[in-house]
């Protein structure tokens, strides 16, 4: 069964190949008739379509920047995916520390910027505009 469908990537669980499926992608040792792994990615995720090359760089980086994504009331935002032990996918805006107060770096559809903007005393205003004169900065 393996070999008639298109090998996407590399199983985060066990290693095996993962397959294209009608509703996503599987671990292929998930379509044998006695199941080895229960990996499973739905093709859609936070009511947004992934495609074929963004499954395959998620598989094979184990996390990608994407936009697009958006809330049950239809508010869009970015989210770094990426999987937890178990093969479950991870969404978060968190991408790091920021290099100027320490503070939480979060990205969003137009820059990436420091959690601590708000902050009452000494507010941080580290930005990294995502598009810079048409170029892309950040994905």
């Amino acid at each position: 069964m393996e070999s008639e469908k298109t090998v996407c990537g590399k199983c985060p669980i066990c290693g095996a190949n993962v397959v294209k499926t009608l509703k996503g992608w599987a671990c292929a040792d998930s379509l044998l008739s006695e199941p080895k792994c229960q990996f499973f990615l739905f093709s859609t995720v936070g009511n947004r379509k992934l495609s074929d090359s963004e499954a395959s760089i998620l598989l094979s980086e184990k996390r990608i920047l994407l936009d697009g994504f958006a809330t049950r009331e239809g508010k869009c935002f970015s989210s770094i995916l990426s999987f937890n032990q178990d093969g479950s996918v991870n969404m978060s805006s968190q991408i790091g520390n920021c290099p100027k107060c320490g503070g939480i770096l979060y990205t969003g559809p137009k820059s990436v910027s420091c959690g601590n903007f708000k902050r009452q005393e000494n507010p941080c205003n580290f930005t990294i505009w995502r598009n810079i004169g048409g170029h892309t900065s950040v994905s």
